[in-house]
């Protein structure tokens, strides 16, 4: 099955909130509406501070966390960013496959949950070609505090073939609205 005909299979399929997968309800923190901030190059002297929202709900009869991130950018129309999160059985990792309106490329990062005590943090990593064989390397970590369930964050960094140095790319904060 080709990638956009698995896309319209997977948005056309009704959210159903029975029976999810056990793997994929590991990840059942993003369910619902979230407020986003996300600051690109938290470390330079000159961030860039985008807002948003995030509606993460179950599809794909609970096989998949479709989550939706509208951004708002200035002078521009707003970002759109669909993502499906879930538990390849085959692989035995989460993956989480990235669709931008804003970025060419299509990004399937691929890892595992840790669960600690009070703790759940998904690290995810991706590697793809982007131009003139040149490859970027992609490390994501999103990280829910048991104790505050109305928060999660997220950071990625990024490194390319051409600069293997990592770069903080993104520090993404999320806060419950519903």
């Amino acid at each position: 099955m080709s990638c956009s005909l698995l896309m319209l299979a997977l948005t056309a399929a009704p959210a159903q909130k029975d029976s999810p997968r056990k793997e994929t309800e590991n990840l059942s923190f993003l369910l619902g509406k979230w407020r986003v901030e996300r600051i690109y190059n938290p470390e330079s002297g000159n961030p860039r501070v985008l807002k948003g929202t995030l509606d993460c709900q179950y599809v794909a009869n609970g096989a998949f966390i479709m989550c939706e991130y509208n951004m708002e950018r200035p002078n521009k129309p707003n970002a759109l960013d669909i993502v499906y999160f879930n538990h390849n059985n085959i692989h035995k990792r989460y993956e989480s496959l990235w669709l931008s309106s804003t970025w060419p490329i299509k990004v399937l990062l691929q890892g595992e949950l840790i669960k600690e005590k009070n703790l759940l943090t998904l690290k995810t990593a991706a590697s793809f070609l982007i131009e003139n064989n040149v490859t970027e390397y992609v490390r994501d970590e999103m990280v829910w505090k048991k104790g505050n369930p109305r928060t999660f964050m997220r950071k990625t960094h990024v490194s390319t073939s051409k600069n293997e140095k990592w770069f903080y790319h993104m520090l993404e904060e999320t806060e419950r609205i519903d």
